[in-house]
């Protein structure tokens, strides 16, 4: 957009003086040379400079994952709608020629200058070569329903399978001449033999459809066509002529334009609405019934032969020419007017006068009168040369036509032009112009606005501190300003300083518009706003928000509510949400041409939107006839890079064209892995935006982005989907395609190296539990053996003492109870039987006292020596009596210390059982026997007495003692005993528990 400031400079610069020279008065021009302006269509053209691999195209063709591949003299280039993968003789094809493509399965053929060449994931492979001389001129390869491969070779048609050539008869004729192959729509295989007729081939048979008769037999017939709609219409092309053919009725084809038209013709199609096509050597035609049209260089195309047209699943028509590349048609919902082989001037306003012609204003070319079916260049009559400099058009019902330009502003009034700047003496630099709803005018020029009033009085608006760029009426007496730092309002023919957003303080302003409650502002680089008048609340909006650029140089609403912004990247369209004051972009333009658009020059009138841009004036069909919204993109991966996060540049690649592994796997570690992915949408392909997950890993799609790449950077291992998916700006989602990633990890992130790991954890607290716990026995087995043998000091110093305190007193009791017993001969029985008891008593006292002193003396922990001390007891027992004392099988073998108390308690069961057998038993014989194993200890004591009856009636303090002390040691006794049969005693005990 040129700024209102470059005009004034280039007034400057001029050094524009005011005796102007007869010769440059102008006076009015309605153009002579009509013709120099002319009503364009739009075609997206692509060519060498976009990627192609040569612009000389002869074949277009769409595989199955919707990409294109377009056959040229220089090669084969598939194209996605964004970027060119190419594929020549260099790269491994038997000739650069490329005449025909097909596809078999996942793979591409070629039809070459040589023979048959093929594509497979990115590699060439040459499966046959032709030695016939006429092989270039034939363009014919195809795929049937059925699978099977055929071409023309030698003027016969031949079959390919398993890289495998077989000729194939139809008519048996050594004369046979195929013209050209076609498919039905149910992909059923037709031939065109010269002078006989058409062919169908029916199982392994050739049927003749339609005979060739009469000036038909001499016909050389180049393409057939089947009917998209009516079964049995075929379509017949030759070089000159158009047929159609109604079951077996050739006739000429019937349309105005082929009256005319002396092109050579190539090829025929036919779009989704029915409308044949046809490419001849100068552009295309296309042949609607009503209205044809000849697309050429002239209108918006291209006057080069046309090889071929094709129509994609999307329903896209593309046509490829000899030298200019290809083009893709862009619908009737788009026109354009610009200059005939020159470069359209800017245009910078476009208005409507009384009798519905179209103004268009141009940045020094004057104005182009539009009505509705020629163009017309008119200056206006002024010797200014400035005047041809328009920047301005206004227009109101009933009203003039206003024209600002460098020069002034002037109306325009039924073919009568007047200069208001020269009548009214205002400045000539006019940077804008309206009507309000009173048909005043406001004027804004270099110096600020002017207000002339239906009187032709004039008011200047003061105390406007910044430049004015727009000014907009917003209600009936209120005039908006869009100025330099934010808006101002005039009410009245005052500004109104109460009226201020400081959230547009920076913003410069250069279009407004009122809807409903809501004014709606452009800015030159900060977006779009939107102002509530009933909450006074401002919202903004960028290219974060959706915009296609933060440069918004002209609004209007159309039927539906709908606002068209042009901006700085071509057209917007959006609806605000009254509630939210929220926008929702609603770009379901079939063609939307990325041009800047220009200030203000916008119109719109019979559900057309017209605007001025940089190249031209652009009209635009409010409801698209061209329905795209029912159509979905496709989405393929093209590219899957695995690296090392260190080296991103080296690793495992496929690059566009190559095969795409159907999993992605590999070992954990510092990976990167980039994933190249591109939306197929022919329709609007630079408004794609994609979106992908990790599966497994993410819980949501990522944001909508434009970015169609992906890294990602140490993902833990496991099993995941990457998915994606794009959507178009109509709103329509692609299918989801997906690419399964498997990461084995490493060892020490699997399973078994987790259990290993769990396991040595176990280990290792068992070990410092045994360790904790074997340092706690360790101190308590120090301590124990410290308080061991403090016992041991203990007891010992106990005996000793004991012995040396107790035992010498009593044997001083036992010495003088005999001096005493001595020196009482005299006395009387009784006495001595006292004396007696009380020798007897202490010895029995001094008795104890010395097992007292044994058990307390720490050599006594000893197994070995309680059973010796048992053993002399019972000898000493039994000693002077009739009883014979027996010991036997005295086996043991256990050599550590008894527990404390143990060897007195032991001592004491067998004195009192030993006692017991003297007293009581009236035994001859008396066996003792004991031995151990491991720490388990058995004592039987055997006596041959005369037994005893258990009653279980109250036992003898004795016994009871027994079993009490045996409880103390952890034992068992065991009695066996009958009348006459002795006594059995056993005691069992064991020293490990």
């Amino acid at each position: 957009m040129m700024q209102m400031k470059d005009f004034k400079n280039s007034i400057l610069d001029l050094n524009y003086s005011r005796n102007y020279s007869l010769f440059l008065f102008i006076v009015i021009i309605f153009s002579v040379n009509n013709a120099a302006f002319s009503q364009n269509y739009y075609f997206k053209h692509y060519n060498i400079e976009n990627g192609l691999t040569q612009s000389q195209v002869t074949r277009i063709y769409q595989d199955s994952q919707r990409y294109l591949w377009l056959g040229t003299s220089g090669g084969v280039s598939r194209f996605n709608g964004a970027d060119f993968v190419n594929y020549t003789k260099i790269d491994g094809l038997n000739d650069d020629l490329v005449t025909s493509i097909c596809q078999d399965k996942d793979e591409i053929l070629l039809r070459t200058g040589e023979g048959i060449s093929s594509i497979k994931d990115g590699k060439i492979k040459n499966i046959f070569k032709s030695h016939d001389e006429n092989w270039a001129r034939t363009k014919d390869l195809t795929k049937d329903s059925e699978g099977n491969i055929w071409f023309i070779n030698g003027e016969r048609l031949n079959s390919l399978s398993a890289e495998k050539v077989r000729p194939v008869s139809v008519t048996a004729s050594k004369n046979e001449f195929v013209l050209t192959l076609a498919l039905n729509n149910q992909g059923k295989l037709f031939t065109v033999i010269y002078g006989k007729g058409i062919y169908s081939r029916v199982g392994n048979n050739w049927v003749n459809v339609l005979p060739f008769t009469g000036i038909y037999k001499k016909e050389v017939f180049t393409k057939i066509l089947f009917d998209n709609a009516q079964a049995g219409r075929m379509y017949l092309l030759t070089s000159k002529k158009l047929y159609v053919a109604d079951n077996e009725n050739i006739s000429a084809y019937k349309n105005k334009m082929l009256d005319t038209l002396k092109d050579i013709l190539f090829v025929v199609a036919q779009d989704k609405q029915g409308i044949l096509w046809l490419g001849t050597e100068k552009g295309a035609c296309y042949l609607r019934d009503k209205d044809p049209v000849r697309f050429t260089g002239s209108n918006g195309f291209s006057s080069a032969n046309v090889f071929d047209i094709y129509i994609d699943h999307q329903d896209n028509v593309w046509l490829a020419t000899n030298g200019d590349g290809f083009y893709k048609f862009q619908g009737f919902d788009l026109l354009s007017i610009n200059k005939t082989n020159n470069p359209f001037p800017l245009v910078m306003g476009v208005g409507l006068d009384n009798a519905n012609n179209i103004w268009i204003g141009t940045d020094g070319h004057g104005l182009i009168k539009y009505d509705g079916n020629k163009l017309s260049n008119i200056y206006l009559p002024s010797a200014n040369p400035f005047s041809k400099y328009i920047i301005a058009i206004s227009h109101n019902t009933g009203q003039p036509l206003l024209v600002g330009t460098i020069g002034g502003l002037w109306t325009i009034d039924q073919g009568k032009f007047y200069n208001l700047s020269k009548k009214y003496g205002l400045p000539n630099f006019v940077t804008g112009v309206i009507y309000d709803s009173e048909n005043s005018i406001w004027m804004i020029c270099n110096k600020g606005c002017y207000h002339i009033k239906k009187d032709g009085s004039i008011s200047f608006v003061r105390d406007v501190q910044s430049q004015i760029q727009t000014i907009a009426q917003i209600g009936r007496d209120s005039m908006l300003m869009g100025v330099s730092n934010g808006i101002v309002l005039v009410k009245k023919g005052v500004v109104d300083t109460g009226f201020k957003f400081k959230e547009l303080s920076s913003s410069t302003v250069i279009s407004l518009i009122r809807f409903g409650n809501f004014i709606i502002g452009g800015t030159l680089n900060e977006g779009l706003f939107s102002i509530d008048l009933l909450k006074n609340t401002v919202r903004k909006y960028t290219t974060k928000d959706g915009l296609r650029s933060n440069a918004i140089w002209s609004l209007t609403i159309d039927k539906n509510g709908t606002i068209w912004a042009g901006t700085g990247k071509g057209i917007e369209k959006f609806i605000i949400e009254p509630k939210t004051q929220n926008i929702h972009p609603t770009n379901n333009l079939f063609s939307n041409p990325v041009v800047e658009y220009n200030q203000n020059a916008i119109l719109n009138y019979k559900n057309k939107i017209w605007a001025g841009t940089a190249k031209g004036l652009y009209i635009f069909n409010v409801v698209p006839s061209s329905e795209i919204n029912s159509q979905k993109p496709v989405i393929n991966i093209e590219s899957v890079k695995i690296s090392d996060e260190d080296n991103r540049d080296a690793g495992n690649d496929n690059p566009a064209g190559t095969a795409i592994p159907k999993i992605i796997k590999f070992k954990y570690g510092h990976k990167h892995i980039s994933i190249i992915f591109r939306g197929i949408f022919y329709a609007d392909p630079e408004n794609l935006q994609y979106q992908y997950q990790l599966k497994g890993l993410d819980k949501q799609f990522s944001p909508l982005s434009k970015f169609n790449r992906v890294d990602f950077t140490v993902i833990p291992p496991g099993n995941y989907d990457f998915e994606v998916r794009v959507l178009t700006a109509n709103g329509s989602y692609s299918a989801i395609k997906s690419i399964p990633i498997i990461i084995i990890p490493a060892f020490y992130q699997t399973y078994f190296f987790y259990i290993i790991l769990f396991l040595l954890f176990i280990s290792l607290v068992i070990l410092i539990q045994w360790s904790i716990n074997h340092r706690k026995a360790r101190q308590r087995l120090i301590m124990e053996s410290i308080k061991h043998q403090e016992q041991v000091r203990i007891r010992r110093q106990t005996a000793e003492d004991f012995h040396d305190d107790i035992g010498n007193k009593l044997t001083r009791i036992v010495v003088l109870t005999d001096i005493l017993d001595r020196k009482s001969v005299s006395q009387n029985e009784e006495l001595k039987s006292l004396i007696s008891q009380i020798r007897e008593n202490a010895a029995n006292l001094y008795s104890g006292a010395k097992d007292i002193l044994w058990a307390l003396d720490p050599q006594s922990d000893d197994l070995s020596e309680v059973i010796l001390r048992i053993k002399n007891f019972a000898i000493d027992l039994f000693s002077n009596t009739d009883i014979d004392l027996v010991f036997e099988d005295f086996e043991l073998h256990y050599n550590k210390p008894l527990p404390l108390e143990f060897s007195r308690n032991l001592n004491m069961i067998f004195k009192e059982l030993l006692n017991n057998i003297l007293k009581h038993a009236n035994a001859s014989q008396v066996i003792l026997t004991a031995k151990s194993n491991q720490g388990k200890v058995e004592i039987t004591l055997i006596e041959n007495g005369k037994g005893y009856i258990e009653t279980g009636q109250e036992q003898g303090k004795g016994l009871a003692n027994i079993k009490v002390r045996t409880k103390r040691i952890n034992g068992l006794i065991i009695v066996h005993s009958g009348p006459g049969k002795g006594t059995k005693t056993t005691l069992k005990f064991d020293l490990e528990v």
